[in-house]
């Protein structure tokens, strides 16, 4: 994102953390900048969505959105797409030991009908994609595996971390290709990358392998929900329940004597339900807490660190 820009002549304008923590301020930022080019995580662009007055009006000059570093989910796509009718919502995935982004795909209205979840692209000429089973061997295609890139946008490992690189980096063609364990678990679709999650984000609960991934993406499909993040209770090495931190959008009004406690139950109650169509029930998270809005790290993804603490309190 920064050499492009600057080699194409353009203007880098980052935000910092304490302008993206003020909305106020985080707006006002946004309308004096009046970027033509918009780079983040999909769960950046969640939380400017929560305001409606986030649109192309506010923005008029923003003509391409840019996503790395997340799965874009279909509420979020269409949503760009309806509030910026001029700009083109990219999807990208690539680590940042592979330069980045090394597929892409222009998420229109017609593909956010016919895939959910979105694909995250073709991959770029000089690279390419394995997907490897556990065994070692090659997925075929609508096989789920871990996502092996390969190719000359691979870098040559990590800066004095011997261990660390042997363990992620190889060669192969008799050392021709560079290549990259990315663990990212995912699946080619009609020539296409889609994306599942990351595998350490896989847990074990009561004898299922559960991906953390599979339930948020979920409960993103609920209208009301604008963000989530599913993270694990952990009490002696075991994984003994699972615990959803949800935003939500305005939200109606509470029934009249309803105290506040009690309408925090019946949300979560209702979300639950809602989940069913979606989800087993040993998938349902056991605990539902709400925030105004989730953590977010340097890097504009959810803070499952700081989440995690927060379910052992």
């Amino acid at each position: 994102d920064l050499y492009t820009c600057l080699a194409s002549g353009g203007t880098l304008c980052p935000l910092d953390k304490k302008t993206q923590g003020d909305y106020r301020a985080l707006f006002e930022r946004i309308q004096k900048i009046n970027p033509s080019v918009w780079v983040s995580t999909p769960s950046f662009a969640e939380i400017c969505l929560a305001d409606p007055k986030f649109d192309g009006k506010m923005v008029p000059e923003l003509s391409v959105f840019l996503f790395c570093g997340e799965r874009l989910t279909n509420t979020t796509a269409r949503k760009l797409i309806d509030r910026f009718p001029r700009a083109r919502v990219i999807n990208t995935y690539g680590p940042t030991e592979s330069t980045v982004a090394m597929t892409e795909v222009e998420i229109t209205r017609e593909l956010c009908e016919r895939e959910d979840p979105l694909p995250v692209g073709r991959v770029k000429p000089g690279s390419f994609v394995k997907i490897l089973k556990e065994d070692g061997t090659e997925a075929p295609e609508g096989e789920s595996g871990e996502i092996v890139i390969l190719g000359d946008t691979v870098s040559t490992g990590y800066f004095r971390q011997k261990e660390l690189t042997d363990a992620a980096f190889f060669e192969v063609d008799a050392g021709k290709l560079r290549a990259y364990r990315t663990g990212d678990e995912g699946f080619m679709k009609n020539g296409m990358l889609m994306y599942n999650g990351r595998i350490d984000l896989q847990v074990k609960l009561h004898g299922y392998r559960i991906e953390l991934g599979d339930i948020e993406n979920n409960l993103l499909r609920l209208p009301q929900v604008s963000q989530a993040c599913v993270v694990p209770s952990i009490r002696e090495g075991k994984v003994n329940s699972l615990t959803a931190y949800v935003s939500l959008y305005g939200g109606e009004p509470a029934p009249e004597g309803e105290d506040h406690g009690k309408a925090q139950r019946r949300k979560a109650a209702e979300l639950k339900e809602a989940l069913r169509q979606y989800l087993p029930d040993y998938m349902i998270p056991k605990k539902i807490s709400f925030l105004d809005k989730i953590p977010m790290t340097m890097n504009g993804k959810a803070d499952r660190k700081k989440l995690m603490e927060e379910t052992k309190r």
